[in-house]
């Protein structure tokens, strides 16, 4: 191999290495947000995302000489539903996980720029949606903490004088578990403010019925 040909074969391993590491360090970013937020979809999973659909994007444009370029790229529109499905969950008729699996739809999208060479597009674009995911609040949402309790109680009948309290205080449950051993155990992991939450626990422990309220 002479010398051209060498330094042409090194500029094309260099473009992909460089385009692998953009994909990981953008999709990175972006999945830095959600695990801040502790949501479903962390860094790994979005930097993984991110780099597959370059790379993929990537052997498209090279198998364009024997096919259609966009079929690849097509491919990976609709397979990264799968993926984002997995992280929309549903508790207590509440449905939550979108915004995560919609995080992880972009961030192919910014995989494929990258593959594509739109790098700079693709900067742009996590630029967009990093300050979106920081800033940018629903209305609709409830700000708060998210806590957990485990509320040790003597009879199961307990449980319907709790759900009684749960809605005076105006808390969504997230998710809830009973336990049944030598104690019954109630688990409840929910968001409020930390005020709320004071008010709440206090209101837990004055209750007759309930033994022990634990926050966990």
């Amino acid at each position: 191999m002479d010398g051209p040909d060498l330094f042409l074969t090194l500029q094309y391993y260099l473009d992909f290495f460089f385009k692998c590491i953009m994909s990981l360090f953008l999709g990175g970013v972006i999945g830095y947000e959600r695990a801040v937020r502790k949501k479903p979809a962390g860094v790994r999973t979005h930097a993984l995302i991110c780099v597959g659909a370059c790379m993929l994007t990537y052997l498209s444009f090279h198998f364009s000489e024997f096919s259609d370029p966009a079929r690849i790229a097509a491919q990976i529109v609709s397979g990264i539903g799968f993926i984002g499905a997995g992280t929309i969950f549903v508790s207590r008729q509440r449905v939550q996980g979108l915004t995560s699996a919609a995080t992880v739809w972009v961030c192919a999208a910014v995989g494929m720029m990258i593959g594509a060479n739109m790098a700079i597009l693709a900067i742009i674009a996590v630029l967009s949606i990093s300050l979106m995911l920081m800033f940018v609040k629903s209305p609709f949402q409830k700000e708060g903490n998210l806590y957990t309790v485990l509320i040790r109680l003597d009879q199961v009948k307990m449980l319907n004088k709790i759900d009684h309290i749960i809605k005076s205080f105006g808390i969504q449950v997230d998710h809830r578990s009973l336990f049944r051993d030598k104690h019954l155990d109630l688990k409840l992991q929910y968001k409020t403010t930390s005020v709320t939450n004071y008010f709440f626990f206090k209101k837990l422990c004055q209750t007759p019925g309930v033994k022990h309220v634990y926050q966990l």
